[in-house]
């Protein structure tokens, strides 16, 4: 697209900053998420989305169930597949800490935490802010645990 409009120097440099992020990136499996993008009902992000993709570049391993791109679950549900972690995106729906506070209500053990749906969902050039975001997600998954 930068070549296109005669900003190739731009594109390249967003490129390499995109491949360096992504680098800096470990893909061994750490921990075990639901990424939750609507509430009534719950739906989460399948194993076939970007949202998956991306989270799995940093070891997350989606234990959504393998039926549809976006499936349906129950807060009951979602306990037996057993996640560590339960991520609430701000979009489509705009979860808050109420949302977030009922959850945890329903999973106990399980760590419930805000997200940013638009770095975490959307591909191109937020890739270059997603990827630190990503990173950073993870550390504080990690230490939570």
């Amino acid at each position: 697209m930068s070549r296109l409009v005669d900003r190739a120097d731009v594109g390249d440099a967003l490129g390499a900053t995109i491949q360096t992020e992504r680098l800096a990136l470990t893909p061994v499996p750490s921990f075990r998420f639901l990424y939750v993008i609507w509430r009534k009902p719950y739906m989460v992000a399948g194993r076939d989305t970007f949202i998956d993709a991306l989270l799995s570049e940093a070891g997350g391993v989606n234990v959504a169930p393998t039926a549809g791109r976006y499936p349906e679950v129950t807060a009951q549900e979602m306990a037996a597949l057993r996640p560590e972690v339960v991520l609430l995106a701000s979009e489509p729906f705009p979860f808050e800490q109420t949302h977030a506070r009922e959850l945890r209500a329903d999973l106990p053990s399980v760590d419930v935490r805000l997200v940013d749906g638009q770095l975490l969902s959307w591909h191109g050039a937020t890739l270059r802010e997603a990827l630190p975001y990503v990173r950073a997600l993870k550390e504080s998954i990690l230490s939570a645990t």
